[in-house]
């Protein structure tokens, strides 16, 4: 499971880079602050806005977890997360 979750965060890594880099492209700098939101409970990526929809949506803390590391019930699979993290 560790292998996984580091693959998970090096393709989303990887993905924010491809952002940055097209958003770049087109002029806008993602890594300055949006007039939208800001501060220490502002959501920071792109994963982390789905997990807290998903949070909202269903009252479930391990439906938002999975979300945050890209599992979703339409995958059909199942998880479980084991331990504090």
């Amino acid at each position: 499971m560790p292998e996984l979750v580091a693959t998970l965060e090096a393709i989303y890594k990887k993905d924010e880079r491809n952002q940055k880099f097209f958003a770049a492209l087109q002029g806008v700098k993602l890594d300055e602050g949006s007039s939208g939101s800001s501060g220490s409970d502002a959501p920071v990526s792109y994963q982390e806005i789905q997990a807290r929809a998903m949070k909202k949506l269903t009252g479930s803390d391990e439906a938002a977890r999975a979300v945050e590391y890209g599992f979703t019930s339409d995958l059909g699979m199942s998880y479980s997360f084991v331990g504090n993290e």
